[in-house]
């Protein structure tokens, strides 16, 4: 599986999947079409028909990470959707490394992202590729059940990674 745990002092910590914020996902769904969901499970998923995620029922789809790009997954003129794991930064940096080649491959990438501005990864895989940002306050989260992790309380970011840039 992609999503691997790490042990923290004899506990189990798991990278943080979770459901994007109905306001979110309307404000998403209503300006694009999406054709692929990069990292979903079940019950989240915006794209119910093609989706990757580690409960996929095709062992093939579990693992989003394999792929360089998902270019190939999405179809042409839709958009990939991409509300990747964030329990681990190494975790989270393959993401965004897939969705910036799948953007150079010509498929538009939508991300909620955590707003860790500060971070490294964050300057390398959304600032310098001139992904589009829109800011959330943590409120954003509202409607939807918090899980413990690195960033449960940040504020988020939606970047757009347009098609070919």
């Amino acid at each position: 599986m992609a999503y691997r745990s790490r042990s923290l002092g004899g506990t189990t910590q798991k990278p943080v999947v979770g459901q994007t914020p109905p306001a979110i996902r309307g404000e998403v769904q209503a300006q694009t079409t999406l054709g692929l969901d990069a990292a979903a499970c079940p019950a989240s998923t915006l794209v119910p028909g093609n989706w990757f995620g580690p409960k996929h029922p095709d062992l093939g789809r579990q693992d989003a990470l394999v792929w360089d790009d998902w270019s190939a997954f999405c179809p042409v003129g839709e958009a990939v959707w991409l509300a990747p794991p964030v329990g681990r930064t190494k975790t989270l940096k393959a993401f965004l490394e897939r969705a910036v080649a799948t953007a150079l491959q010509g498929r538009e990438v939508w991300a909620l992202l955590p707003a860790a501005t500060g971070s490294r990864w964050f300057h390398t895989y959304v600032v310098a590729p001139n992904a589009h940002l829109r800011f959330y306050p943590s409120s954003a989260h509202a409607g939807v059940p918090r899980q413990p992790g690195p960033f449960a309380n940040f504020p988020l970011v939606l970047a757009t990674y347009p098609a070919g840039d």
